[in-house]
């Protein structure tokens, strides 16, 4: 028996999960251009300055202005303590922006700060006891030994060998970090259940298969689908279009602090235009979406917490995914070895068949007697491949087209039917639960393959 009978059933699925690209996993390490203790002799001091000498530091570039200023217990960005910074990546700025040396003087005048990428550089100012302290960051270098710099009050164009490019160029937002947030994308098998709802928007919510269940769809689909209907979920799709914005996610600014409910009425957070709820190691989080502010920015609330955020729309994008942006399109993935019999129905005639052996050794029987397995396989994989091709509900009186039951080895039952929509297209219903529609032509192969054979 040919090998490739383990997966027939699940080829429509595998290509349309293959293709979809990994979303990259873009973490925000902590930083490793840190000034050592080691500063040579020839080195021409920029600034040199402990943490303790300073008061604060402003940053500006093309991503806006942030500072950073020490306190008792750590660092404080934009003077907001309400913001959820990372103190780590604070404190390696700080550390950073506060000790700097240059290898040479590249220039002994400042009349082509263009050509050193210096006429709209990043501006750093460190602001101590003594007074103010102001350079400038421009282009690498193109042997890329250093960045170009010069201080403000000196005529001269050095080279940083040690360049400050994390600090440089961060944005405010890329010290935020929520953990719960970052978390559910970074580690996604403690993530148990996660339901999207809200106000005008559609609802739905899958949960986390167990590992048996994962292991009969070729562990290609690591979540179910339970509302509104069943189906497998697209594991790319997911990354790519919900869990993915949850490492990205940086609220801009704490709009309000210690909310009370006409707050979240006056934000629209009340009755919010959307809600994730998310069962994350064990416990339950929520994160509002509320209205608009005058700038067009979204509220935003994260149950636990005592602020209303602001954050940017781009960055809660993940708030308006559907059910359909997320599902394989192959509704029901299974291996034909995970199950111990298939009942087929058509056009009022049911025929069973009895499934046995693994891998290379699948046996197919019908009423006892052996049926051609690479045939079985086909034809089921035609009744598995009505692709989902949009949302639509299936009325009460659509007729019936196929059913199949599914009795798996573990002893769970799935019923998946096909209701007709239009000459075209069909409805698809999995345990009772229909939400979908595709195209029909592989299932009507389908139909004709279960009434002209097996007789």
């Amino acid at each position: 028996m040919k090998k490739y009978l383990k997966t027939i059933i699940i080829l429509a699925a595998a290509v349309i999960l293959v293709v979809g690209a990994i979303f990259a996993l873009k973490l925000i390490k902590k930083p490793e251009d840190e000034p050592s203790d080691f500063v040579p002799s020839d080195a021409i001091t920029v600034i040199k300055k402990t943490p303790a000498e300073i008061k604060k530091i402003t940053v500006k570039n093309e991503k806006g202005t942030y500072t950073i200023a020490k306190t008792e217990s750590g660092y404080l960005l934009n003077d907001d303590p309400t913001l959820p910074a990372n103190n780590d990546y604070l404190l390696s700025a700080y550390n950073v922006l506060g000790n700097q040396s240059a290898s040479k003087e590249v220039k002994s005048d400042l009349a082509d700060l263009a050509g050193y990428g210096l006429a709209q550089p990043r501006t750093v100012t460190v602001e101590t006891a003594d007074g103010e302290i102001e350079y400038y960051v421009g282009d690498e270098s193109p042997l890329g030994d250093g960045c170009y710099c010069y201080i403000k009050g000196e005529n001269r164009i050095l080279l940083l060998p040690s360049t400050p490019t994390f600090a440089v160029n961060f944005g405010k937002n890329d010290f935020i970090s929520i953990d719960v947030v970052k978390n559910i994308y970074e580690l996604p098998e403690k993530l148990t259940s996660l339901k999207i709802e809200g106000k005008d928007r559609e609802s739905f919510e899958f949960i986390r298969k167990t590992d048996e269940v994962f292991g009969e769809t070729g562990k290609f689909s690591r979540y179910s689908l339970v509302s509104p209907a069943n189906a497998d979920i697209d594991d790319e799709k997911v990354k790519e279009k919900l869990l993915g914005f949850f490492e990205t996610f940086r609220p801009m600014v704490a709009a309000i602090t210690n909310p009370a409910a006409p707050d979240f009425e006056s934000t629209g957070l009340m009755n919010p235009a959307s809600k994730i709820t998310a069962v994350y190691d064990g416990k339950e989080y929520t994160f509002s979406l509320g209205g608009e502010n005058l700038d067009g920015n979204r509220y935003l609330y994260i149950s636990g917490t005592d602020v209303i955020y602001l954050a940017e729309p781009d960055s809660v994008k993940f708030f308006d995914v559907t059910s359909f942006d997320i599902i394989s399109k192959t509704i029901y993935i299974r291996y034909l070895s995970s199950f111990d019999s298939i009942s087929m129905t058509a056009d009022g005639i049911l025929k069973n068949f009895d499934i046995s052996g693994e891998e290379t050794s699948l046996v197919v029987k019908k009423d006892g007697a052996i049926v051609n397995t690479d045939n079985f396989a086909k034809m089921c994989q035609n009744a598995l491949s009505v692709l989902a091709k949009g949302e639509e509900k299936k009325p009460e009186n659509a007729k019936l087209l196929a059913s199949l039951t599914f009795h798996s080895r573990a002893g769970t039952t799935d019923v998946l039917r096909y209701y007709e929509k239009d000459a075209r297209h069909a409805y698809i219903e999995l345990n009772g639960l229909s939400y979908y529609y595709g195209e029909r032509a592989s299932l009507d192969s389908f139909i004709e393959q279960l009434k002209s054979n097996y007789n």
